[in-house]
């Protein structure tokens, strides 16, 4: 008697799960984007740099730029990342930072450095202030140690998390930014690691602070003094800009001189990069001056949307395989919609697109996000509003369905409703089982290609099912 085949059962399984129909209602799913980039409004911004970005933090908006994608070494704002991934870690600010032999020794010594020695330690927050004020390559070392285990695995951390920010045209090879080919970053790149950093309030006191004492150490015993290489907050230096925050300064001959820099004014915080400064270093300074100028001047905060928004959205009630309308719930919007654009600019220029849903399950709770309305400037999103629910709607029972849709006359209330919808436990059985389903006939088919009766060198050995060889190895 044959057996019959267990493949076959399988496909018809197959076919039966592939030929059920599922229908679906159009639903609100929340939709993350990105605020789309654009080179200026208005006047051109004249920068001596080679590549630079202006961008305004609350938004993303880019007010100007220049080669903002074009790869270039960063140098010492490299320490920026470094700094991040040192407070993420959440290591206390008074833990210790061992410097071993190979984070001192791996650096050069004409390099930027505050006299570190081996089996030396400092504070996290001293180290933090040596990498930020005096960008000393030894304590970056010794920070890449401290969290990641080996500079090699920490310049992998760097890379990964800048590349979750979004800043994909970036690869990092070290902590500290000495030149290496494969050490590079963009304009735009370098913005989203400033913007990301400057959300730590720690980071900006460091970036902020002029002169910072070290005490004495294991191997140092006097004080080490360490004052900022950003002429910009420096009230006695001829580049100090009263509303420049902080920044990080970096320099190498193949760089050139680089600088991030965040400011604010007002409601309004712009972060600046400039990349390839030749010449004087004070020429960075100069071209971040023009860029925070320009952008303070000229842009501000213009409320585009009021938030007043009335509408309703139909709510539907589950009955058996049915859906029944039984009434709507009031839509609102989140609040008032705020962009930064040039003062006195015209808002009748801007568009709004509306995304709702067209109905709405019960039960639903009050602040239930069902859409959102996008506003756009020559077809690039400037803002967003969310649409929630306004108030709550429970589900309601059966006796008040009978009452409210008597059973021969609620026809035309009635939507389509199918149990596989929103039924995600019995969708994911039928989808796992016609993968198994094709999985087995792969491996069936595989198998008579392979192991079938009399194919030599394989067979049956005896009743059973296997494989047998006709050689072994021997293992001397």
């Amino acid at each position: 008697m044959k057996r019959r085949p267990r493949g076959a059962i399988f496909a018809a399984l197959l076919a039966f799960a592939m030929a059920m129909p599922i229908y679906v209602f159009a639903e609100y799913n929340e939709i993350e984007y990105e605020y789309q980039e654009y080179e200026s409004f208005g006047l051109a911004v004249d920068i001596e740099s080679d590549f630079h970005i202006l961008v305004d933090v609350a938004t993303g908006h880019i007010i100007s730029g220049r080669g903002i994608h074009e790869r270039a070494y960063p140098a010492s704002i490299t320490k920026l990342m470094t700094a991040l991934l040192l407070l993420e870690s959440g290591a206390d600010f008074d833990e210790r930072i061992h410097h071993s032999q190979l984070a001192v020794f791996s650096i050069p010594r004409n390099t930027s450095n505050i006299a570190m020695d081996f089996d030396e330690t400092l504070s996290v927050s001293q180290a933090l202030h040596a990498i930020m004020l005096r960008s000393c390559n030894i304590v970056s070392n010794a920070i890449a140690e401290f969290v990641g285990g080996t500079m090699e695995n920490f310049s992998i951390m760097m890379t990964a998390r800048a590349h979750e920010l979004g800043a994909i045209n970036t690869n990092f090879t070290n902590a500290h930014g000495l030149n290496n080919p494969d050490h590079f970053t963009t304009a735009y790149d370098m913005h989203l690691i400033m913007r990301e950093a400057i959300t730590h309030p720690k980071l900006l006191e460091v970036i902020a602070t002029v002169r910072y004492d070290i005490p004495p150490t294991e191997k140092q015993p006097e004080y080490r003094i360490l004052f900022t290489t950003n002429r910009m907050i420096t009230p006695t230096n001829a580049q100090f800009c009263p509303y420049i925050i902080g920044g990080k300064t970096g320099w190498t001959t193949p760089s050139g001189h680089t600088f991030v820099a965040y400011g604010r004014r007002g409601d309004i915080g712009l972060v600046s990069v400039v990349l390839g400064g030749h010449g004087v270093r004070d020429i960075i300074f100069t071209d971040t001056r023009k860029l925070m100028d320009y952008g303070f001047d000229n842009f501000g905060e213009i409320q585009i949307f009021s938030g007043d928004f009335a509408q309703y959205v139909e709510l539907v009630q589950r009955v058996g395989h049915e859906g029944l309308r039984v009434g709507a719930v009031p839509i609102r919007a989140e609040g008032a919609v705020f962009a930064h654009l040039p003062l006195g600019f015209d808002i009748s220029a801007i568009t709004s697109t509306t995304h709702i849903s067209d109905r709405i399950w019960l039960p639903v709770d009050e602040g239930i996000p069902v859409g959102r309305i996008d506003f756009a400037l020559d077809g690039r999103i400037i803002g967003a509003a969310r649409l929630l629910t306004a108030s709550a709607a429970p589900a309601l029972n059966a006796e008040a369905i009978e009452a409210l849709f008597p059973t021969p006359q609620y026809a035309e209330y009635v939507y389509t409703y199918h149990p596989t919808l929103n039924n995600n436990a019995f969708i994911i059985a039928i989808i796992a089982l016609a993968a198994v389903a094709l999985a087995y006939l792969i491996v069936k088919a595989i198998r008579n290609l392979s192991f079938g009766r009399g194919n030599a060198p394989y067979g049956y050995v005896g009743n059973r099912r296997r494989p047998y060889r006709a050689y072994r190895y021997k293992y001397k």
